[in-house]
């Protein structure tokens, strides 16, 4: 079995993923600062997809996508990484996917997002529940936090804990976007992005 790595890195942080048949078969991370590596433990995903029905909707990961190439290019500020997955269909619709990573030079962080596109759309409703960016799972006894459960007040206490980033070891996931859903549950991130936020 062929097993590739696919780095990206500057000269503060490093994320490696691990690519067997064309597939994501697991990833890392490490911060060049304080020589700490983190590692997904089975069962993780760079992304999930939720489609129709929220939690008990259909499920997508990015292990079960086929890599059909890589981009790398500089622009302006950063280094662009594109990871461009083979279409694929969900009911009568066939959509491209195409994982992006942006870092700079001197970035303590890691940007990602996905462009998501139709190549063909068809005529049942597709809905997008929400992304979850980072489901990561890893070792509990590793140092981590999570914004703990908020109390209802003059606003609810679900709203009160959005945005917030987590901590595991010593490296941080979060959205630049505010209001997103940040949390560990059980040695699992979840990074997660609802539809129409």
């Amino acid at each position: 079995m062929k097993t590739e790595r696919y780095i990206i890195e500057n000269s503060l942080i490093k994320k490696e993923l691990i690519i067997e048949k064309d597939r994501i078969k697991s990833f890392s991370y490490s911060n060049k600062l304080s020589s700490n590596s983190l590692t997904a433990l089975d069962g993780s995903e760079v992304f999930e997809l939720s489609f129709d029905g929220g939690f008990f909707g259909k499920k997508l990961k990015a292990s079960d996508l086929k890599i059909k190439g890589t981009t790398e290019r500089i622009e302006k500020f950063s280094k662009k990484h594109e990871i461009i997955f083979e279409p694929f269909k969900v009911k009568d619709s066939i959509i491209n996917l195409t994982l992006v990573y942006e870092i700079g030079d001197n970035d303590f962080f890691l940007r990602k997002h996905l462009e998501i596109s139709f190549i063909k759309q068809g005529t049942k409703k597709i809905i997008l529940d929400y992304i979850d960016f980072e489901n990561l799972r890893f070792n509990p006894a590793l140092p981590y936090w999570t914004v703990p459960k908020q109390a209802n007040s003059h606003i609810p206490g679900f709203a009160l804990s959005l945005g917030q980033p987590v901590y595991v070891d010593s490296m941080f996931f979060g959205f630049e976007f505010p209001v997103c859903l940040t949390k560990i549950e059980n040695a699992s991130t979840s990074v997660r992005y609802f539809n129409g936020n």
